[in-house]
């Protein structure tokens, strides 16, 4: 295991195959093979990062993951556990559904802010490894200026590895993989709850969504994104307060619950045959072709662009000079 500490964030090397954030408060569990890397950072330079193995191999934490500066235990860790609130009891209950005992936190290692980045590298000589990384912290009193804060970190993946998906909100009523270049149809009762993964970084996913009741005797209701702006007053819903989306007849349909990546379109339309043809893309396959192919089934009429929620689109809204 080769671990790196720098002041600066590392020059020179490739892209990373994904990125991943720990929210505040919160614990991520990683497998490393051989030949793969990750960097721990913090955005605002200020949140420590505390880890553990969960794999029991010979010699310590330290030793196998050459943490040198790193120093033993985890305080912060141990600090939310003990507090009695919501906060420590989520923690608490993310581990103990990962199988970690108290001799894995014994184990564990404390990263200052100012250590951070930090390059952990899996090798041949150390196999594959499991880790749990953690952005700890007690609650914040009133009086003091010590919140918790995300990390984020960057992965560098072997070519062909599948991503590890991270553990569902709940237990699964069914499980969908939407292949690139497709689109796929479910159907969701009123009170489940859908989660959207982004698999292996950088896909967006263009979403539709139909009243199914009166999908059946044959009218479309459906997800409007202009509606859910206006209705809410925002670019997109948010958790909380501005978190509906509406349907074109101004009634809510779905509430976001959940978001952490922060970064998705209301405005374009899914693309569409006519924007690659304009580009000199002839026949290249489209989201709008996907959906009228998956929808034909449901007796949906075939569009020439269809609106959409873009999940994962990177498109900002600036201030107007």
């Amino acid at each position: 295991m080769n671990t790196q500490f720098h002041d600066h964030l590392i020059t020179g090397e490739p892209p990373a195959t994904s990125r991943k954030r720990i929210v505040a408060q919160q614990a991520m569990r990683v497998k490393l093979l051989p030949g793969e890397r990750l960097q721990i950072d913090s955005p605002d330079e200020g949140q420590c990062c505390e880890l553990f193995m969960l794999d029991d191999g010979p010699g310590s934490a330290r030793e196998r993951l050459e943490l040198g500066q790193a120093t033993s235990g985890m305080p912060e860790v141990q600090a939310q556990l003990q507090q009695s609130r919501p906060s420590g009891d989520r923690l608490r209950q993310r581990l103990l559904a990962w199988g970690v005992k108290e001799s894995h936190l014994q184990r564990g290692l404390h990263l200052d802010a100012e250590q951070l980045p930090c390059m952990i590298e899996a090798t041949e000589r150390t196999g594959a490894i499991h880790l749990v990384l953690a952005a700890p912290g007690a609650d914040m009193m009133p009086q003091e200026q010590t919140t918790a804060t995300e990390l984020n970190v960057a992965f560098w993946r072997l070519p062909g590895e599948m991503t590890e998906l991270p553990d569902p909100l709940s237990e699964p009523v069914q499980e969908v993989h939407v292949p690139h270049s497709s689109a796929r149809v479910y159907r969701v009762k009123a009170g489940e709850w859908i989660q959207i993964i982004d698999v292996a970084g950088k896909q967006c996913s263009d979403f539709i969504a139909f009243d199914a009741e009166a999908l059946e005797r044959g009218e479309e209701i459906t997800l409007d994104a202009v509606a859910t702006r206006t209705l809410a007053g925002h670019a997109l819903p948010q958790p909380g307060l501005y978190s509906r989306f509406a349907d074109n007849r101004l009634q809510p349909m779905l509430e976001l619950v959940q978001d952490t990546v922060g970064r998705h379109d209301s405005f374009l339309l899914a693309c569409t045959p006519k924007y690659y043809e304009d580009s000199g893309y002839f026949g290249h396959v489209s989201c709008t072709d996907n959906f009228n192919r998956a929808l034909r089934e449901y007796g949906v009429a075939p569009r020439a662009g269809w609106p959409a929620i873009n999940f994962f689109f990177n498109t900002l809204l600036d201030t107007c000079f």
